[in-house]
């Protein structure tokens, strides 16, 4: 019950609370007025039946035989039914019933008049009926009433949420007093400082990329120098590649961090090829299994193409490839090529026990605590900002990463 209330829209809950408070006023009143009703009819009757009483009376002492209303009825001892002998002098309710009974005595022989009030019930009900339709109608008019309330309650919260839908600069009731007003300063100045700290981190973004850029770009010549120059039998010539290759991929990721700042709506996308993309991924990442007998393996089962942004869509294939080739010590890296599908899959001691494989956490330590996390946490939103699917898992055998798109 509690979960279904807390799902309720503020104007159903306004509404319900109208129709609510409605029923119990009914309710209230309907009970006092009934008791008050079953006192006044029980006075009734009784005054009734002593007026029958005394009429009667008069005409036994005139020597007359007294006529009954419809709903009245005389016995006595002789012809009155079992049940109402052991009923003393005085007034009485049968049992319950619609019966009533006033017993008197005349010159000592007691007598019983019984009334019904039949006619009276039929009224009732006819009266009962007219009023569980006045209480139906103001159980309707109390709704309107609260839906017609929360509409004109919830209008300045509908007008501040559509400025902020259409992120509009000013909003409405700022300068209002009211607790919308104080809502609406406190959203303008939340909405401020995000803008305030969004500019900081475009301005950061800009600054490091062009600073970035510049410094790769001498690192990555200095060291193509360095190959070229250095003879052939030279000790450092494994290095100079690696310094090149390493330059390579740090700009490849300053690129994809760049992708990853801007809003996916407004990424680039194109209908690519993805087996020159996979190839090219599985060709840079021969060096990390080299020295380790392990075997890279590329399965291609069908042609894929995908629209999508190319260099977000070589991040995330190369931060798997690279991560499953670093992390395997022996065994096998297996890249199996899909239509619909691409598998990252290998036989290293897969991820750390406690792991959430469905939110990489940004830091978490990886199987040999040689790396901080990063790599499956920036994969997993460049798959998110992709709009693909990340199928993730992991065993003391090997990890399983399926992208699915």
């Amino acid at each position: 019950m509690m979960r279904f209330a807390n799902q309720m829209t503020l104007k159903v809950r306004i509404t319900c609370g109208f129709v609510l408070l409605m029923l119990a006023a009914l309710a209230l009143i309907a009970a006092a007025e009934w008791l008050d009703a079953e006192a006044r009819k029980e006075c009734i009757i009784s005054e009734h039946l002593h007026q029958e009483k005394d009429r009667i009376q008069r005409a036994m002492q005139q020597g007359k035989s007294p006529v009954m209303a419809d709903d009245y009825q005389l016995y006595d001892m002789r012809n009155v039914a079992e049940s109402f002998r052991h009923y003393g002098v005085g007034y009485h309710k049968v049992d319950g019933s619609r019966w009533h009974l006033l017993v008197f005595d005349i010159q000592g022989q007691p007598y019983f008049l019984v009334h019904t009030d039949a006619r009276r019930s039929y009224f009732e009900r006819v009266i009962a009926g007219y009023a569980l339709l006045a209480i139906l109608l103001c159980l309707l008019g109390a709704a309107w009433a609260g839906h017609w309330v929360s509409k004109r309650a919830m209008a300045p919260i509908s007008d501040l949420v559509y400025a902020l839908q259409r992120k509009q600069k000013s909003f409405p009731f700022l300068h209002e007093t009211h607790e919308i007003g104080v809502l609406a300063r406190a959203i303008a100045q939340r909405q401020q400082e995000a803008e305030q700290f969004l500019q900081r981190e475009q301005c950061f973004v800009s600054d490091a990329s062009h600073e970035l850029r510049t410094s790769l770009a001498i690192v990555a010549c200095a060291a193509e120098t360095l190959v070229y120059q250095l003879p052939q039998d030279s000790a450092l010539t494994a290095s100079a590649a690696r310094i090149v290759r390493t330059a390579q991929e740090m700009e490849l990721q300053l690129e994809s961090y760049l992708l990853l700042s801007r809003e996916p709506q407004k990424l680039s996308r194109t209908v690519i090829p993805l087996l020159p993309l996979v190839q090219d991924c599985v060709d840079r990442c021969q060096p990390w299994v080299a020295d380790k007998p392990v075997l890279l393996v590329l399965d291609v089962l069908a042609e894929a193409r995908t629209s999508a942004n190319a260099e977000l869509v070589r991040s995330v294939v190369w931060n798997l490839v690279r991560n499953a080739c670093q992390y395997t010590s022996c065994g096998e890296v297996r890249i199996t090529l899909s239509a619909r599908s691409l598998v990252v899959s290998d036989t290293g001691p897969g991820l750390p026990a406690g792991m959430d494989t469905q939110h990489f956490e940004r830091f978490a330590p990886s199987a040999s605590a040689r790396g901080q996390g990063l790599g499956l946490s920036i994969a997993q939103r460049m798959v998110a900002h992709l709009g693909w699917r990340m199928v993730v898992h992991s065993s003391s055998r090997g990890c399983r990463f399926g992208l699915e798109w």
